[in-house]
């Protein structure tokens, strides 16, 4: 803004103060990441998965560009059960410091017996250890996550449809709806695909991560290559779940 005229003294030059107001730099938006996965290479040659790893580290390259800086990979041994429901508490725990949060697991998923649903099965992960986590201990778990960030879980492992129950969360406390997403590879009781070694679910994401944006709408009821279904659940706090890749954004 342009200040007054101010006189030195008599007969001398007017002095122009300008002061310019500093613009405000828009907040940029942090990304977290939690995950895991494991190849079981302590466990029989017939329940080893040797590129579930790989999966883990496109993911993280994939996430990368859309501005999440704060990664956790959770590999092989370190991939055991209480070091997953560790991990995953401590980053529901800081998720009030991020705007978005992702939880990826890459392995077996596996029914067990001992649920109270109609089934009598619970779905479930198995961790390297071959422990396995419960869909209903993960609901438990991702109920800590702050309502003020989305959070998006992907679970690409077998049976994994009612593994995203967990993901089911709505703030009613606050009175409003949560972005609280959950994609399945596939359905309760079906096998999650893969390609050439690798998971088709994880592949098919990160290839749309990679091209650009990546929407809910995107998503939703899509089709992915050998039959292979997104279920998408959880009430949606905006259209995009992700922040566009760093290269659009400068």
């Amino acid at each position: 803004m342009q200040g007054q005229l101010l006189p030195l003294r008599p007969g001398a030059h007017h002095r122009v103060v300008i002061t310019r107001r500093r613009q405000k730099q828009p907040r940029k938006r942090r990304g977290a990441a939690l995950l895991i996965a494991t190849a079981y290479r302590r466990a029989p040659p017939s329940v080893r998965i040797e590129d579930c790893e790989q999966d883990a580290r496109d993911m993280r390259d994939a996430l990368r560009r859309h501005g999440f800086s704060e990664q956790q990979l959770l590999l092989g041994r370190s991939a055991s059960r209480p070091e997953v429901l560790r991990s995953l508490r401590a980053r529901m725990r800081r998720a009030h410091s991020v705007d978005h949060v992702v939880l990826f697991f890459s392995g077996h998923g596996v029914q067990q017996r001992g649920s109270a649903e109609p089934d009598g099965l619970d779905e479930a992960i198995m961790c390297d250890d071959m422990l396995t986590i419960t869909d209903d201990t993960l609901r438990q778990e991702l109920a800590r996550c702050a309502p003020t960030c989305t959070l998006l879980s992907i679970f690409d492992c077998c049976t994994s449809g009612s593994i995203t129950d967990g993901c089911r969360l709505r703030d009613e406390t606050q009175g409003r709806g949560v972005c609280r997403l959950a994609i399945a590879a596939c359905r309760d009781g079906k096998t999650a695909q893969q390609r050439g070694g690798r998971g088709v679910l994880t592949q098919e994401l990160c290839r749309r991560m990679r091209s650009g944006r990546l929407s809910v709408s995107g998503l939703h009821g899509c089709r992915l290559a050998g039959g292979q279904v997104t279920s998408l659940s959880g009430t949606s706090g905006g259209n995009r779940w992700l922040p566009p890749p760093l290269t659009e954004a400068r």
